[in-house]
Order: C-alpha cells, then structure tokens, then sequence
C-alpha cells in the first residue's frame, strides 16, 4: 500500500531553507575566496623568502604531519550526525551527551596519537624524506602536535550545526585556517624560518581552533557540557563500529592530498615536481573550493529534508543543486584555463611556468566529479558510510598505484593523472550509483551537472580565450580588469545556464531588495 504524501511544507518553511542555504552557502564562499586568496599570496612570498628547495621541505612536512588527521576515526562524522537527529527531536541533553562521548573518544586517541609522534621524531622521519633544513625535525614536530590538537575540534562545529547554526560554525572553522595561513605567511615575510611558522600554526590551533569555539557555545549553549565521558563497553562498540566506517571514507582525503606529495619528494627529490604539483593543484583548487562549498551546503539542508520525509524536496534540491554547482564549475574552469599563463606570471614572478596540460587535468576531474561530490556529502551527512566503504577503499588504492606507476614517467602530470581517475572511478562512480538507490534518484536529477558545466566551460572558456586574446594582461591590474570586463561578459548569459525559469523573478528580486 503507497504511503500518502508528505503535507506541504508551509511558506514560512520554505523561506526558512532559502535562509539556510543562502546564508550557509554565503559563509562558506567568502571563506573560500578568503581562503584562496592567501594560498595564492602564499606561494610567491614561501619562494621569495625560502626558495624552492625550502618551500619543497615544509610542503614535505605539512603532507607528512598532515596524515595524523586519519585519527579523526570517523568519530566526528557518525557522532555528529546522531547530533543532528538529537536536535531534530528537540533534545538539547542529546547533543551534550554525543558531545561528552566523541571528547573522551578523541581523549583515548590522541594520547597514543602522541606517543606515535614522539616515536617519529626519535625515528628521524625528517631524515628518511630527505629533507635538508637545519630546523626541520623540530619544525615537523611542533606542526604534529598542531595537527594533532585540530584532529577533534570538527566536534565543536557539528554542535553549532545540529542547532541550526551551520554559518556560525563555517565562520569559527574558516577563522582557524585563515588566520593559521596569515600566521605562517606573516612570519616568513618577517624572516623566519620553518620552526617559525610552525610555531606561529600552532599559536592559532589553541587559540582560534578551541579557546573561541568553546567560549561561543558555552555562551549560545549552556545547557551543552563539555565534560569528557567514556561510554560503556556495548556503546563505544555501536559507535567505533560505525564511525569506522566513516574513517574509511574521511581517510581517503588526507591520502590524496598528501601521499601524491611524498610520492614525488621521494621520486623526485629536485623538489619541482612537488612544487608545480601543488601550486598547480591550489591554483586549479578555486574551482573544487566553490564546488565542496556549495555542494556542502545543500548537502545540509538535504540531510534536514530526508530526516522530515519530504524526499521529493531533496531530489529537486540534489538536481538543482548539481545545476548551479556545474555550471559554475564549467565557467571557472574555462577562465582559469584560459587565464593561466598570463596569472602564472604575474602570481609567481615567472618563477613557475603555467602547465596548461596538468590544470586541464585537475579542472576536469573536479568537473566532471560534481554529481559525484553531491552524492558523497548527501551519503556522509545521512550516516550512510557503509554505501561509501568500497568507493573510499577503491579511490585510495587506486590512486597510490597509479602514482606510483606515472609518477617516475610524467612526474607532476602523473600524479595529478593518477589522483583524477581515481577520484572518478570511485566518486563519480561507485559512490553515485549507490546515491540513485538509496534516496531513489534518476538520470534527470544527475544530467543537469554535466550539461550546466560542459555548457559553463564553453561559454566562459570563450569569451575568456577572444577576451585575454585581445587585452593580453601582463600585470596585476590588467588581470583585473580584465577579469572585470570578463564577468560582465559572461556572467548574464550564465543565468539561464545555472537556474531554472522559474527561479529568475526570484533571482531578479533578490538583487534588488538591498535597493
């Protein structure tokens, strides 16, 4: 027998996830926007006060101490979305209670977590990578222990977000890593060395990663304690279990973000294979930025919308959703194809040459993995990480292989090769077919991606090619300006591309209410 469908969801309903969306999508692009922009200020001041062999180096322990996040477990994720259910019902006492069991969780962790680190040191891991600054085994330690204070601080953010206050939380975390960046890049400027910098991260990781975050829950959430609590044997195994299986799937970040990086110090160890790999990856990472952003966001929302039954509003939300999402990603990728070189040598003063053939290779695959990402975060956030296991372990494995198999033939474009196809196979994949089974989803919901990006890529790429062709910026305000006449150009035209019709009177009114 069908079940009746759900009752209409109120105006005031509706206009109430127009404001979550709007407000957490807004909080999550200024901070990325904030965020590239210092990654891009970053690298010509690394290179102009280090060089290149010392930028390779303290890119080398970022990656290395980078993989102590794999001691998240998962912890974060399951417990933070059994928060969500807590707070969907009301229960405040719920929230502090999942609270109280992943602080004396990541208690458990993070002393043997310690323990490994000491052991490092002593081992002279910074030795073993062939890293040759004077400071940096101390450097890889004090960024360790950074590293690991940060490894349960998502915690704090989830409780913010199974409240409702999902912005609040995406501005406490993007204040952590902005101003830990502005910290490493001030001190450089100053003179200092890799030490330096790693002191100065860590500096932020106390203060801006937990002292703020606590202080702004005790006062908005004083009902939530923050007193660490071991759960009982039967408990703890319900919650390693699952969160286990949310492990698998968080590990296979820090894996790709960072093995591809010790690979090539290790292969390569001239340090420009690694340094064209990442300054290629973050230049090309604006556009995976914008993608995770607004993916995340609605993922959110969808999440709130499956927990009330209202399926039918999360597929139109997954199928717009995936619209605006491609289609900004296919226009992005065209300016920055077309904007490379020119960029490249204004942003690292023609010390890096623009390989347009490896920023093809990460803007596709970010591209075409739109629908993909969608579906991952709708699978983690609803706590469906068994569905996402297999498509974790195969993206993982499959990447090492193939770095390890192009990485001596092509360097730099082997990795970002070996990265692309199998984040693909797995996310673009795996993951997205057990999405349509799950939550019931067809091909009409995924197809909008594709064709808003591929339309995007072509329509910007261009206006960008004619318009660059034409101006030929050579200096900072060239590009501006031409980036400028760029967004005039392109950005009406890509109305239609990213929102339905029906959405345009909307659209048209929102942009005139501030007047």
């Amino acid at each position: 027998m069908s079940q009746p469908p759900p009752p209409p969801q109120p105006a005031g309903a509706l206009a109430g996830l127009r404001g979550r969306l709007i407000s957490g999508t807004g909080a999550l692009g200024i901070t990325m926007v904030a965020w590239s922009v210092l990654q891009i200020l970053a690298v010509p001041v690394f290179l102009a006060h280090w060089g290149s062999e010392r930028y390779a180096d303290w890119l080398a322990i970022n990656a290395l101490t980078g993989l102590l996040v794999l001691l998240e477990l998962g912890i974060n994720a399951h417990l933070g979305a059994r928060m969500m259910v807590e707070a969907g019902r009301d229960d405040t006492s719920g929230v502090g209670r999942m609270l109280s069991v992943g602080l004396g969780l990541y208690a458990g962790v993070l002393v043997p977590g310690g323990g490994l680190v000491a052991l490092g040191w002593l081992a002279g891991l910074d030795a073993m990578l062939g890293l040759t600054a004077p400071d940096a085994g101390t450097a890889t330690l004090v960024l360790a222990m950074a590293t690991l204070l940060l490894v349960p601080r998502p915690i704090l953010g989830s409780v913010l977000s199974a409240f409702g206050r999902f912005p609040l939380a995406v501005w406490l975390g993007g204040a952590q890593q902005l101003l830990g960046l502005a910290a490493q890049i001030a001190v450089v400027a100053a003179g200092g060395g890799l030490l330096a910098a790693a002191i100065a991260f860590l500096a932020v990781a106390i203060l801006v990663g937990w002292v703020l975050p606590l202080v702004v829950i005790r006062r908005s959430h004083p009902a939530v304690g923050f007193r660490p609590r071991w759960p009982g044997r039967e408990e703890a195994g319900r919650i390693l279990f699952r969160s286990g299986l949310h492990s698998v799937t968080i590990a296979t970040t820090p894996l790709l973000q960072h093995l591809p990086v010790l690979i090539l110090q290790r292969l390569m160890p001239d340090g420009l294979a690694v340094v064209l790999f990442t300054t290629m990856r973050t230049y090309a990472g604006a556009l995976r930025q914008i993608v995770s952003q607004v993916v995340l966001s609605s993922a959110m929302e969808m999440t709130r919308q499956h927990h009330r039954g209202e399926e039918s509003v999360l597929k139109r939300l997954f199928s717009l959703t995936g619209r605006v999402a491609g289609g900004a990603a296919g226009m992005l990728a065209g300016l920055l194809l077309v904007a490379g070189e020119p960029v490249f040598r204004v942003w690292t003063h023609g010390a890096i040459a623009f390989d347009p053939l490896l920023a093809s290779v990460f803007l596709a695959t970010c591209l075409l993995a739109v629908p993909g990402l969608l579906s991952s975060a709708l699978l983690r956030l609803t706590d469906h990480a068994d569905a996402l296991v297999l498509a974790s372990l195969l993206q993982a494995v499959l990447s090492i292989v193939l770095c390890l198999t192009l990485i001596p033939w092509s360097g730099a474009l082997g990795a970002g090769i070996a990265v692309g196809v199998a984040e693909l196979a797995a996310v673009g994949g795996l993951a997205l077919r057990r999405t349509c089974r799950i939550f019931d989803l067809h091909r009409a919901h995924l197809l909008p991606a594709i064709l808003a990006g591929v339309g995007g890529a072509v329509l910007a790429g261009g206006a960008a090619a004619g318009l660059f062709a034409l101006m030929a910026p050579r200096t900072l305000a060239q590009l501006v300006v031409t980036g400028g006449i760029w967004t005039l150009l392109a950005g009406p035209p890509a109305i239609p591309l990213l929102l339905p019709r029906r959405l345009w009177p909307r659209l048209w009114r929102g942009a005139l209410s501030p007047l």
